[in-house]
């Protein structure tokens, strides 16, 4: 859990560095020495590639890989507006032309509508008839089922799932999907993930954030909060040591896309990583949070990619359609 805060810890050490410095205190050195021997958790938080930036064009030899959390397209907000923000957030992905969609929270709506367009449908109609996705959510009568999805311009040659262990109530029994295409004649395999959420609810998102309140209710939704992010953090531990070793397994260069709900200073992220690369390190800059609230540092989703991939290019776009902003890295598979 300490991660999560680290880089919080970061910035207070900055802050009695300088202070140290001014005061011209010998407390400077040790401030300095702290900050040397974290570096290497420093820089994960952090891309340096500042002269690098994006182009929509793309070349034939070069695939394009969007992760996105779509928060179920809006289909919580109402008929209506879940049908503008569906269609709003079909059109950034028509516009962007990744050959490789992966998301988060995917649903599969009702069916029963008399005005129902298949989200599957939808999706064949800009390009993508291949989807292969998991339906780890049923609502009771069948109405919608929520989980993650891979949608391809390639046939998908190839595919598994793997389900957590876990139950619906704690909305742990998610899954691994992985999908193997032909690229330029060499099969590569997709995976993509959701990984535990820390199952906040909005109060708890307000207070996280609030400076204020009633005392016996702060320390209250404190312990809850924390009580939460323990559940979480012993629930995603498992999943990445089964991601990392469904990634291990792959007779193919991989890709692993997903929302880890989790930070680069943790052991999820170590671990699915191992001797991959971030497509954000390579080749984004900043802090680049993937999640819209509480924290600025909350890069929690990821493109990670095996070595025999060189990464072109990598954007994270600021969009209001969802919880997360949508996440595309343009990768090359290297001649050997």
């Amino acid at each position: 859990m300490l991660g999560l805060f680290f880089p919080f810890l970061v910035v207070v050490h900055i802050v009695f560095l300088v202070g140290w410095l001014l005061a011209k205190s010998k407390w400077a050195v040790l401030s300095l020495l702290v900050l040397l021997i974290g570096i290497s958790e420093i820089s994960a938080l952090i891309g340096t590639n500042f002269s690098e930036s994006y182009t929509l064009k793309k070349s034939d030899s070069t695939i394009r890989i969007m992760s996105w959390n779509v928060h179920q397209f809006g289909f919580f907000e109402g008929h209506k507006e879940g049908l503008v923000t569906r269609r709003l957030m079909l059109d950034f992905i028509k516009e962007q032309n990744p050959d490789i969609i992966c998301m988060q929270e995917f649903i599969r709506d009702d069916p029963r509508k008399l005005d129902h367009v298949s989200v599957f449908q939808l999706f064949k109609n800009l390009g993508y008839p291949y989807v292969f996705h998991s339906e780890d959510y049923i609502q009771s009568d069948g109405r919608y089922a929520m989980g993650v999805a891979i949608a391809s311009k390639l046939p998908i040659t190839d595919s598994f799932r793997i389900r957590y262990q876990g139950t619906t109530a704690s909305m742990s029994a998610e899954s691994l999907l992985a999908a193997d295409i032909m690229w330029h004649n060499k099969p590569i395999r997709i995976f993509t993930t959701h990984l535990q959420s820390n199952q906040l609810a909005q109060k708890e998102y307000v207070h996280v954030t609030s400076r204020s309140g009633d005392a016996s209710k702060i320390v209250g939704t404190s312990k809850t909060i924390v009580r939460k992010l323990k559940v979480a953090y012993q629930y995603r531990g498992e999943q990445a040591d089964k991601v990392a070793a469904a990634l291990d397994a792959s007779p193919h260069p991989e890709i692993i896309t997903g929302d880890f709900n989790d930070i680069p200073n943790s052991y999820t992220y170590r671990t699915v990583l191992k001797n991959r690369q971030d497509a954000f390190h390579e080749k984004g800059w900043g802090l680049s949070r993937t999640f819209s609230h509480i924290s600025p540092t909350l890069r929690i989703d990821y493109i990670m990619a095996d070595r025999q991939f060189e990464v072109l290019q990598y954007a994270r776009h600021l969009l209001p359609y969802s919880d997360h902003y949508p996440i595309i890295a343009d990768l090359k598979l290297i001649e050997r």
